[in-house]
C-alpha cells in the first residue's frame, strides 16, 4: 500500500480539459473528488441514497452524488466514476483509489513518488471499452 500525489488532466463529457491534482491511494478500495473539483469539471448526479464511507484518517463521511469521470492518461481517455465528497474530507481535488488502478493496471513507485503507466495496458482497455459500448 501506498501513495503518490500528482497533477492529472480530467474531463467529462462535452467539457474542456482541467488539470487536477490526484492523490494515488492503493489502500482506497474507491475514487473521491471533492465537491469543488466535481462541480469545476461537470455535472454530479444524485445517488438513489447517500452512501456513507469510513477511513481516510478514521473518519466517516457520506457522499450523495457521483460523476462520471475521463481521466487521460499517455494521451488515453480513462473512463471511471468517483463519489463526491464535501470540502475537506481529502486536501487534494481527486482520491484515485484502487478501483481505477485496479481497472488501468496503474503501479505506484513509492521511493520515487511516482505512478507507473503501462501503456499496453491503456490500449487493451480502451480495446475493451469499445467493444462494451458497442463501437
Amino acid at each position: 500500500m501506498g501513495d503518490v500525489i500528482a497533477s492529472i488532466a480530467l474531463r467529462t463529457p462535452g467539457r474542456r480539459m482541467k488539470r487536477l491534482t490526484a492523490y494515488f491511494d492503493s489502500g482506497s478500495p474507491y475514487t473521491f473528488i471533492s465537491e469543488a473539483a466535481a462541480n469545476r469539471i461537470g455535472e454530479p448526479w444524485e445517488l438513489p441514497e447517500p452512501l456513507r464511507f469510513h477511513g481516510l484518517g478514521g473518519g466517516k463521511f457520506f457522499s450523495r452524488h457521483a460523476i462520471h469521470l475521463t481521466i487521460i492518461l499517455k494521451g488515453y481517455p480513462c473512463y471511471h466514476t468517483a463519489y463526491v465528497i464535501s470540502e475537506g474530507v481529502i486536501k487534494e481535488d481527486i482520491l484515485i483509489g484502487h478501483d481505477f488502478m485496479q481497472n488501468f493496471n496503474i503501479g505506484l513507485d513509492i521511493r520515487r513518488r511516482k505512478i507507473k503507466i503501462d501503456v499496453s495496458s491503456l490500449k487493451r482497455a480502451q480495446l475493451i471499452r469499445s467493444v462494451a459500448a458497442g463501437q
